[in-house]
């Protein structure tokens, strides 16, 4: 029997104070969404611990259910960009930065890295081209409430369009899938350089 989906539940805790510190109101709104025990669970564990990923995913229904689709992906994207500042991924960022300078397309090849560091047994992230401009990263053995969560899956696509800010380029990701049978999905990042 294979072990459930869980992820480090730092990650969902600083989603849910980003949440808090982008609009106080919307905050306690999310908060009070979230059925006690998921609350409960968020609020107990340690953040180097791990939770089940249907927390995270109850969290960002929730969050697009109280903000609406464009305010929830917004602040995703946003909250990509300033959790490379906080302890969990900036050592990843500062790393990739040291090894590969800015290029987009090694950056974002660390991903699949981000996501071992995130989520287990959780499938699998990998990355299926990879050029100047264009990358694909695919998600495969995903679990089924990831899977089938339409919020979630464009949620992790605006979160993925994080990467362009940190980067300075402007660019676009579009949502491949996703296939509920193979529980997978897909993410095409394309960018071009800001001409300043």
């Amino acid at each position: 029997m294979s072990a459930s989906p869980r992820m480090l539940a730092g990650f969902i805790q600083s989603s849910l104070e980003a949440i808090e510190g982008m609009d106080a109101a919307l905050g306690r709104e999310v908060r009070a969404r979230l059925k006690p025990e998921t609350r409960e669970a968020i609020e107990s564990a340690s953040a180097i611990g791990l939770v089940s990923v249907d927390l995270d995913v109850e969290l960002t229904e929730c969050f697009f259910a109280v903000a609406g689709p464009a305010r929830a992906r917004a602040a995703l994207r946003e909250n990509l960009r300033q959790s490379f500042d906080r302890p969990i991924l900036k050592p990843v960022l500062d790393g990739a930065f040291a090894i590969f300078g800015r290029s987009l397309v090694k950056m974002i090849g660390w991903a699949p890295k981000v996501w071992g560091l995130i989520y287990r047994d959780a499938g699998e992230m990998v990355v299926s081209e990879a050029r100047e401009g264009r990358v694909r990263l695919d998600l495969l053995g995903i679990p089924l409430v990831i899977s089938a969560s339409p919020n979630y899956l464009y949620g992790s696509a605006e979160t993925f369009a994080g990467f362009f800010d940190v980067a300075g380029v402007d660019g676009s990701v579009r949502l491949i899938g996703p296939d509920l049978e193979k529980r997978s999905a897909g993410f095409e990042l394309s960018w071009s350089r800001r001409f300043v």
